[in-house]
């Protein structure tokens, strides 16, 4: 019964290319307003993409994870801003059929730009990430230090805790 259905599907005079993906791909081109024969393939750029997507995305769940143009949204550079409003133009179950060359075409903007971009919001959020953890842990840090250097074998510890209290200068005698 399957057989004959797709047969019944060949021979109906559809052409081929005008299946039910292809006519959401155009869709999505059409939404973009964009012709796909001038989009042009970017060396290496879906590759970084997938490394940027699978870095960002270690441990969550899958209904938690990032596209890294999703990091685009908390861009303050005007070209990445342009990216993501073309991105989230695209109905979300369209956005797959497209390379992302697409929507960087679109918005008139360098895939290789796009990545800069990407990869500065990333160092940026790294960093907030680990300022944050190391402002939590810090105060338990301090009191394991000075625990430490409260021992009778706590010495060098006592002289760090000097040198970070400022009581005693970067370069002195004591070792």
């Amino acid at each position: 019964m399957a057989a004959g259905s797709v047969l019944k599907q060949v021979n109906s005079g559809t052409p081929r290319g005008y299946g039910q993906t292809d006519h959401k791909r155009r869709l999505a081109y059409a939404h973009l307003g964009i012709n796909p024969s001038d989009v042009r393939s970017v060396a290496f750029f879906r590759e970084n993409l997938r490394r940027i997507r699978r870095l960002i995305n270690q441990g969550r769940a899958k209904d938690e994870v990032t596209h890294p143009f999703d990091y685009l949204l908390s861009s303050i550079d005007p070209d990445g801003r342009k990216v993501a409003k073309a991105y989230f133009s695209v109905p979300e179950s369209y956005r797959r059929l497209l390379p992302p060359e697409a929507f960087c075409h679109a918005a008139g903007v360098s895939p290789y730009h796009v990545l800069d971009v990407i990869m500065s919001i990333a160092v940026r959020f790294g960093a907030q990430h680990s300022t944050m953890l190391a402002s939590i842990a810090l105060p338990d840090v301090v009191k394991k230090m000075i625990n430490k250097a409260l021992q009778p074998d706590g010495h060098k510890d006592r002289v760090l805790f000097f040198r970070l209290a400022e009581y005693l200068p970067a370069r002195c005698g004591w070792q």
